[in-house]
């Protein structure tokens, strides 16, 4: 954001690779512990797949408002 504002860099693509196998909350990714009262499907404290589907979106969608930011997923399963 900062490189956008002085105008060091015009566009930002972020590019997320990814099984797309969601089965880790971006609390855990930052250190934290998964509340699972935050999500009323966990079982056995873990995040349901609903929740942590619902978790990409947010950020996905966070990302898309921004200007200048393009958003590239790649999915590598081979399915």
């Amino acid at each position: 954001l900062n490189a956008q504002k002085t105008g060091d860099v015009g566009k930002v693509v972020v590019v997320c690779i990814s099984d797309g196998r969601a089965n880790v909350p971006l609390c855990v990714s930052k250190g934290e512990e998964f509340d699972p009262a935050a999500d009323e499907d966990s079982k056995d404290g873990k995040p349901s797949r609903k929740y942590l589907k619902d978790e990409v979106i947010a950020c996905a969608k966070k990302l898309g408002v921004l200007p200048g930011f393009n958003l590239l997923c790649i999915d590598t399963e081979n399915k």
